[in-house]
């Protein structure tokens, strides 16, 4: 951008706005500009005067005339720079103008000056720029050279020293699992921060990761501290996380840190399963569907306060296995490893058991309902195109309709054990066969419905069709590889 002498005297409040013409060219301001409007507010001790002569015309130049531009530049360091100060201190101008914030604004531009000479182990930073810092490296520790591997440890270290809740948090989880990058695993790390960080804040997600600590003995050579587990998931699952709600579920089960209780655990499984699903049936891998369905696998092979069903348990454990291949490709979690391996094992022992090792193509059933049955939940509706073949039978092309315009895209779970075959659909096909019934209630080859009785459709109690036959579904090796 073209230099222009009237625009930059006035962002160093050498001049009068009135100095400057309509028809001027454009002017980028910088740092220096600031910091010399700055000191001459400071020169005279009349703040006001700047806020009306220089304060409030920049306004109308920048906003209004599209004049003055603020300097910007793309900072790949994380620490301040001349771009990151003046945009700050501009922002905050705007909302305070006293001459202590002058006198404020003065300091800060001149302890950057004086930054800017020194190596960056040696610079003074406040407390919210080191946390700038921290967030621009966070997801970046490959990109990260020695020297802001370093920065990002003295900067963590001083503000954990302050007792900084956020800072407690970020070390506490940098040192848990396989850690971070900027710092190695430490299970006794994790843990102090995690208690000092809970100590001030009271966070359930605090309570979540301490629950597993104790539970897995990370601090103890791999002796449990059940009760303590019980403990610190009691306070995650009172927050509402997912991990401590079916970590407890376990303890019940087992009898850990608590008295053993099936059914307690059982109806804990079915409330979890119940919500986790719709937030699955939406698409979203990063889930605890996984972890949820293959406890349901495990209440009806292990007869947990219901009857033992392979063939159930087999069903939820195909969701299991579904659910965790998808997060293990987008999301992968810390222990979701160990986890697949179970639900592999736990799936071939209940195929061995069903003696389902045959590779069927094709799922053939009366009705409809236990087909759909996740997706006929009373809130949904389901758009049915009827198409007849050549042959008599009927072609049937589902898809679950949005509950409004900004309504997320909602899938079908499809579960078929006997075709060993589970996937979120966003459309599901199905034929009719040896049709001996099809009436609907009016002429177009599409219905809708969020009800189904036997053979009868239903919209909001109004019957909308009847189509009797044998339903198949048909699974081909392209959906086997979704």
């Amino acid at each position: 951008m073209a230099e222009n002498a009237v625009l930059r005297d006035f962002c160093r409040y050498e001049n009068s706005v009135s100095t400057v013409p309509e028809e001027t060219e454009e002017y980028e301001m910088t740092l220096d500009d600031l910091y010399s409007a700055v000191n001459k507010c400071l020169e005279t001790g009349k703040v006001n005067d700047l806020i009306g002569n220089w304060l409030l015309p920049m306004y109308e130049l920048i906003m209004e005339r599209n004049k003055v531009f603020l300097f910007r530049e793309e900072n790949d360091t994380g620490l301040p720079d001349a771009s990151s100060v003046l945009h700050e201190i501009w922002n905050e101008m705007s909302c305070s103008m006293t001459l202590a914030d002058v006198q404020n604004y003065h300091d800060r531009i001149a302890l950057f000056y004086e930054n800017e000479k020194k190596p960056p182990m040696e610079r003074i930073l406040r407390d919210d720029q080191k946390k700038d810092f921290l967030d621009f490296w966070k997801d970046r520790y490959d990109q990260a050279d020695d020297t802001v591997i370093q920065l990002y440890r003295k900067y963590l270290e001083e503000l954990c020293e302050k007792d900084d809740a956020d800072a407690l948090k970020r070390k506490a989880f940098a040192c848990y699992g396989n850690g971070s990058g900027f710092y190695a695993c430490d299970w006794h790390t994790a843990r102090d921060c995690l208690l000092r960080w809970y100590a001030k804040t009271g966070s359930s997600l605090a309570g979540n990761a301490l629950g597993y600590i104790y539970y897995y003995g990370r601090c103890t050579d791999g002796e449990p501290e059940y009760e303590q587990a019980f403990r610190w998931f009691s306070i995650g699952a009172a927050g509402g996380y997912y991990e401590s709600r079916y970590k407890l579920t376990d303890m019940f089960i087992q009898g850990r840190g608590v008295h053993k209780n099936d059914k307690a655990a059982a109806n804990m499984i079915l409330e979890l399963y119940d919500q986790i699903l719709p937030e699955f049936l939406q698409g979203k891998d990063d889930t605890h569907m996984a972890d949820i369905a293959f406890r349901m696998a495990k209440l009806h092979m292990q007869g947990i306060d219901t009857a033992v069903s392979y063939e159930a348990a087999y069903y939820y454990c195909l969701q299991a296995r579904y659910a965790m291949d998808l997060r293990m490709k987008n999301a992968h979690f810390f222990g979701d490893d160990s986890v697949s391996a179970k639900i592999s094992q736990i799936q071939d022992e209940l195929a061995s058991r069903l003696d389902l090792r045959s590779r069927h193509k094709v799922y053939s059933m009366y009705t409809l309902y236990y087909f759909l049955h996740y997706a006929l939940d009373g809130k949904n509706r389901i758009s049915m195109k009827i198409r007849t073949m050549k042959n008599g039978s009927l072609k049937l092309k589902l898809q679950i309709l949005p509950n409004d315009l900004l309504a997320q895209t909602q899938y079908f779970l499809i579960t078929v054990p006997s075709l060993h075959f589970c996937a979120r659909m966003e459309t599901v096909t199905v034929s009719v066969k040896d049709v001996n019934e099809i009436k609907t209630a009016g002429k177009s080859d599409t219905i809708i419905f969020n009800e189904i009785q036997g053979t009868h459709f239903y919209l909001y109690g109004v019957w909308q069709a009847e189509i009797g036959g044998v339903f198949e579904f048909r699974v081909s090796e392209k959906m086997r590889s979704i």
